[in-house]
C-alpha cells in the first residue's frame, strides 16, 4: 500500500505533499510512517535531491500527536504525512493538507464524511483549490449513504456482511471527487440531494446538454467565452448544475488546454489545441504585425502571450499581468505605452471606419469583394525627401467609381471600372441592380503602407492588417451572415481566391477553387454561389480574364434568367 501511494505522490505533484493517512491501529500508524520514510530516503537519495526530516510521523493520541499539528500547518519543509486513527477525523482544521488517504476499513459514513472534510478546506497561501482521496480500503462506497446509526443487534441468524469489493482509487478536483476502477470511472456528484457516483460518460453527456442549452452554437460558445462576465456565468451555471469542466478536463487528461478548448469539444467536436500551441498560432498568425512594432512593445506582447501557454485564459486576464517577472523584462507596460496607440485612423488624423454597402438591391444578385481600398495622397517625407504614396481616408462605398486628385495627379477606384467591364456589363447589369459588399469592411494596412506611412510621417504606428485577413475574414462571416438575411439574393457571385477560400472553408488550390460549378457555402445560407476572380487579376493576367468569361457565360446560360 504504501509504496503504490508514494509513487502515486510523486506522478501528482511529488512527495513532499501535505497527507493525512487514516490506519486501522496505533500500530498499524507506527508501521506506515516508518516505511514512508525509507521510501523518501530512497527516493531522495536516486533523485539527489536533499532529505527534509521529519517526513512522515505519527500523529495519535498515543503519541501526543497534538503536539505536531502546528507542524503540519505551517511548515513548509517539514511533516508532510501525518499516519492517525481516529485523532485528525474531526475538529482540527489544516487547510494546507492536498491528500486524504484511507488505510483503515469503515463502517459508518459519519465518519467518512468528516475524515473526507479535513482536506475541503481552500488554502489561499499555498494555492490550494482541490484535493485528492486515495482510497485503499472502498471507504467510497459510503458516499450516499445515509447518515442512521444502525440498531444494536438482537441475535438471531442471517447472512453475514459481504465481503468489501476491491478498493477504488479516489481524487477530487474542484470539488468532485473521481473514482477509477476495473469497471470503469466515476464522478461523485450530487443526484436527488444525495452524493452518488456517475459514470464518466453519462456525466460528460449530461455536460454536454448543458453546455449546450446555455450556448445552441460553437459562435454563440466563442462570443460568451470572450466576455469574462458571460464566461463566469456559464461556467458558474455548468458547475451549480452538478457538472464541473475542470473535472472533465482532468480525467480527459487535457491539463494543458485551456478550458475553452476542452468544451468545445464536448459540445460541437471542435478539434482542441494545447495551450503551446495556440500561443504558437498566434505568433505564427501575427508575425507581420508583431515584427512591425518596436522591439521592446514586440517582446511584451509575445510574453503575456506565454502566460496563456502556463495558466490559460485565466492567467492571460490576471490584474497583475504587468507585474509577472517575463513580461516587466520584456518591457512590459512602459514599452505598450511607448509604441503609441494602436492605427484607427490614418496619418492625417482621419478615422478608419468601416464601409457600408451602398449598391443595396435586394432579391437578385449579391456581389462579395475582398475589403475595401482608400483614396491616398502624394506626400513628401520630411526624412528621406522622397514622395510616398500614404492612405488618407476611407472610400466612400465597396467598388464604388471615385474619381479624385492625389496631389500630383487624379486616381480613380480601378476595381470600380474592372467590375463593371469583366462582370456586370458582360452580365447586362448595373452597380444599382445588385447588392455589393465586402467580406473585410476595414482598409488593411499592406507592409508598404506601413513604411510609406512611417517615412512621411515618423512615429506612427500603422498596423500591418494585410497579412492577418483570413483572420479578419472568419471573424467576419457572421456579418455577411447577416447582410445575406437582409439581401435574400437568389445569386451570389464572390471575388477572388481569398474571399472563396474564407467562405469555403477549403484549401484547394486557387485554379480548382475558382471553377465554373456553382457551390452552396452553408455560411451562406446554402444559397446558390460562384467563386470567380477578382476583375483586378482579370486585368492583369490572360489566365484569369479567360476563366471570368467563361464563368460569366455559365451564369448567363443558369442563372440571370432566374434573377
Amino acid at each position: 500500500m504504501c509504496t503504490d501511494l508514494f509513487k502515486y505522490l510523486i506522478e501528482t505533484g511529488g512527495p513532499e505533499q501535505k497527507t493525512i493517512i487514516f490506519c486501522a491501529r496505533d500500530r498499524h500508524a507506527d508501521d506506515v510512517a516508518v516505511c514512508l520514510n525509507n521510501l523518501y530516503a530512497q527516493w531522495c537519495e536516486t533523485e539527489g535531491r536533499e532529505r527534509l526530516d521529519t517526513y512522515a510521523f505519527k500523529c495519535t493520541a498515543a503519541s501526543s500527536g497534538n503536539d505536531q499539528l502546528p507542524d503540519l500547518r505551517a511548515s513548509s519543509r517539514s511533516h508532510f504525512i501525518a499516519t492517525t486513527v481516529d485523532l485528525l477525523t474531526t475538529g482540527v482544521d489544516v487547510p494546507c493538507v492536498k491528500n486524504i488517504v484511507f488505510f483503515k476499513y469503515l463502517q459508518s459514513p459519519i465518519s467518512f464524511h468528516q475524515m473526507v472534510g479535513r482536506g475541503t478546506r481552500i488554502d489561499e497561501v499555498t494555492g490550494k483549490l482541490m484535493f485528492r482521496v486515495y482510497d485503499d480500503t472502498d471507504a467510497t462506497r459510503l458516499f450516499g449513504e445515509e447518515f442512521i446509526t444502525k440498531p444494536s443487534s438482537g441475535g438471531g441468524g442471517g447472512p453475514g456482511p459481504e465481503p468489501p469489493v476491491p478498493p477504488e482509487p479516489t481524487i477530487s478536483v474542484a470539488g468532485f471527487d473521481v473514482h477509477v476502477t476495473p469497471a470503469g470511472s466515476f464522478i461523485i456528484t450530487e443526484v436527488d440531494g444525495k452524493a452518488m457516483p456517475v459514470p464518466i460518460a453519462e456525466y460528460k453527456a449530461q455536460l454536454t446538454a448543458r453546455l449546450v442549452e446555455e450556448a445552441h452554437t460553437l459562435d454563440a460558445f466563442r462570443k460568451l467565452w470572450v466576455d469574462p462576465p458571460p464566461r463566469q456565468e456559464l461556467v458558474d451555471a455548468l458547475v451549480t448544475s452538478g457538472y464541473s469542466p475542470a473535472v472533465v478536463r482532468m480525467v480527459d487528461e487535457k491539463q494543458d488546454y485551456d478550458l475553452y478548448d476542452v468544451l468545445a469539444e464536448l459540445g460541437w467536436g471542435m478539434n482542441p489545441r494545447s495551450r503551446h500551441d495556440r500561443t504558437l498560432a498566434f505568433s505564427y498568425k501575427h508575425e507581420d504585425w508583431l515584427n512591425g512594432l518596436p522591439q521592446p512593445a514586440c517582446q511584451t506582447i509575445r510574453a503575456i502571450a506565454g502566460q496563456f501557454e502556463r495558466g490559460g485564459t485565466d492567467e492571460l486576464e490576471n490584474p497583475q499581468i504587468f507585474q509577472i517577472a517575463e513580461v516587466k523584462q520584456a518591457g512590459g507596460l512602459a514599452a505598450l505605452q511607448a509604441a503609441g496607440t494602436p492605427a484607427d485612423r490614418y496619418p492625417t488624423g482621419n478615422p478608419i471606419r468601416p464601409v457600408p454597402s451602398v449598391q443595396t438591391q435586394c432579391g437578385g444578385v449579391m456581389i462579395i469583394g475582398a475589403y475595401p481600398s482608400a483614396r491616398f495622397e502624394s506626400r513628401r517625407s520630411p526624412v528621406s525627401g522622397r514622395r510616398r504614396l500614404i492612405p488618407i481616408a476611407d472610400n466612400l462605398q465597396p467598388f464604388g467609381p471615385e474619381v479624385y486628385f492625389d496631389g500630383t495627379q487624379v486616381r480613380r477606384l480601378e476595381s470600380a471600372h474592372g467590375l463593371s467591364a469583366f462582370l456586370l456589363s458582360p452580365l447586362g447589369l448595373t452597380a444599382e441592380d445588385c447588392w455589393i459588399t465586402d467580406l473585410v469592411k476595414v482598409f488593411p494596412y499592406k507592409p508598404a503602407h506601413r513604411d510609406s506611412c512611417a517615412d512621411v510621417v515618423p512615429g506612427f504606428q500603422a498596423p500591418v492588417l494585410r497579412g492577418c485577413f483570413m483572420e479578419l475574414a472568419r471573424a467576419s462571416l457572421p456579418w455577411i451572415e447577416d447582410e445575406c438575411a437582409l439581401c435574400e439574393p437568389r445569386l451570389i457571385i464572390t471575388l477572388g481566391e481569398e474571399v472563396a477560400r474564407a467562405i469555403s472553408g477549403s484549401s484547394a488550390s486557387a485554379n480548382k477553387l475558382l471553377a465554373p460549378e456553382p457551390c452552396y457555402p452553408a455560411c451562406l445560407g446554402g444559397r446558390p454561389t460562384y467563386f470567380c476572380p477578382h476583375p483586378d487579376g482579370c486585368r492583369r493576367s490572360d489566365k484569369w480574364r479567360e476563366r471570368m468569361e467563361m464563368i460569366v457565360g455559365r451564369i448567363q446560360g443558369e442563372w440571370m434568367e432566374k434573377t
